[in-house]
């Protein structure tokens, strides 16, 4: 299986990334790039938000050119833009609680299919010509399968399997070399590496919310205690961030305190943008990997994503 596997990946290179619970999914279709605001970030405004409960927002780097895309029905959730920045691709529902955003799927502005089921980050192919998620099988009390699946968001169809792992494979990234990355355990919150090709997972971090780096060398995860970077081979870690995410006792141990920081790039591997919680607010920054210097972005927001460059037309 991983050879047959791995061979599709690898027709998509350029692909970038539900489990199959009570809810169905929905893919819905997308606005063209001259329709979505040119702006580098769209973002998740807060479901608590007095003003624009759960809508997309979209704003520069530099924090100008604020924009806000108004909900229909239902709550906005981890945008991700197309690799040429001309879709967006997010949840929509209502987030359960902490990070368990389960939902259905949307690609702003097209028609509604069903039938497939989850929660988790939901990534594009590198080409633009389908999207990527995670569909989990429970085989077992607490034991689980997990597939990492294409699906075409135009069709209303699952394409295929393009990786098969036995326990959580929860929100994957696949890099430009054709590795995925994804976390598992609810309870160890392990950052696994495979390749396809030869099934072989290890091992290189703690934490959830794994991204890669444009160039695929280097990954980016929320720890326990901030944000990290790591080496493909799990070498050089480093903690870029000091950030206290997992920080709250509970009967059964720490627990997350919110929804945690999920870590995304710049285009050009500089920087890294995501949210933080202070007193239950939240608001968006970006750090300079090179500096360390920590901006503000702009507040009322999480789970950002930066947009590739340059901005064009894709897909179908």
């Amino acid at each position: 299986m991983g050879n047959r596997i791995s061979n599709r990946v690898k027709s998509h290179v350029g692909w970038m990334g539900l489990s199959a619970f009570l809810m169905a999914v929905f893919l819905s279709g997308c606005l063209s790039s001259s329709e979505l605001p040119q702006t580098e970030l769209v973002f998740q405004i807060h479901p608590a938000d007095p003003d624009a409960p759960g809508a997309l927002g979209f704003v520069n780097a530099d924090g100008t050119g604020y924009k806000i895309m108004p909900r229909a029905t239902s709550y906005g959730m981890l945008p991700i833009w197309s690799p040429d920045g001309a879709r967006v691709v997010y949840r929509q529902s209502i987030p359960l609680c902490k990070f368990h955003y389960f939902g259905q799927i949307a690609l702003v502005g097209q028609k509604v299919c069903s039938k497939i089921g989850g929660y988790g980050r939901v990534r594009w192919m590198p080409d633009g010509s389908a999207v990527y998620a995670t569909l989990t099988e429970q085989l077992a009390e607490h034991s689980y399968r997990s597939t990492i699946t294409s699906i075409d968001p135009w069709e209303c169809k699952v394409i295929d399997e393009l990786y098969v792992a036995l326990g959580e494979a929860m929100d994957p990234d696949l890099s430009s070399s054709g590795l995925f990355a994804f976390w598992r355990d609810w309870h160890q919150y392990q950052i696994i590496v495979v390749d396809p090709n030869t099934q072989d997972e290890r091992v290189v971090g703690k934490g959830v919310a794994p991204s890669w780096s444009p160039d695929g060398e280097r990954l980016a995860y929320t720890g326990m205690d901030g944000l990290y970077v790591v080496r493909a081979d799990g070498t050089e870690p480093q903690r870029v961030l000091e950030y206290c995410v997992r920080c709250l006792e509970t009967p059964s141990g720490q627990e997350w305190s919110d929804w945690p920081p999920l870590p995304e790039w710049s285009p050009d591997g500089k920087w890294l943008v995501y949210h933080r919680e202070e007193s239950g607010k939240y608001a968006i920054y970006k750090l300079n990997l090179e500096t360390r210097e920590e901006i503000l972005v702009i507040e009322n927001g999480l789970n950002p994503d930066w947009r590739a460059e340059p901005v064009g037309q894709t897909g179908k």
